[in-house]
C-alpha cells in the first residue's frame, strides 16, 4: 500500500536531532523506528521529517532487505560535521 507524506518544514530542531541520529552511529544505513527512538520524534513525525531532508538532499533512501533504510547524503554528512563540532 502506498501512503502519501506530506514533508515537514526543515528546522534547525530536525537537522539536529534527525541527522545526529542517523550520523552518530556505527552504521551507515538507519531504519526508521531507530531514528526515531534516537531523535525522540514519532514514527509518523519521523517519517515526514525524513520526507523533507530527503527533498532537500540531506538524506538518502534506500531498499536493503525488503526494508526500507536511510543514510546520510554527501550534503548531510557535510552538515553532521558542522552540528558535532
Amino acid at each position: 500500500m502506498f501512503v502519501l507524506v506530506e514533508p515537514d518544514e526543515i528546522t534547525d530542531e530536525t537537522l539536529n536531532l534527525v541527522i545526529k541520529s542517523i550520523g552518530n552511529t556505527e552504521y551507515a544505513w538507519r531504519h526508521l523506528k531507530d531514528i526515531a527512538e534516537d531523535s525522540g520524534f514519532s514514527l509518523e513525525s519521523t517519517k515526514n521529517k525524513l520526507t523533507g531532508l530527503i527533498e532537500h538532499g540531506y538524506v538518502v533512501e534506500i531498499e536493503k532487505y525488503s526494508q526500507k533504510v536511510y543514510g546520510l547524503s554527501s550534503k548531510g554528512q557535510a552538515e553532521f560535521h558542522k552540528i558535532k563540532t
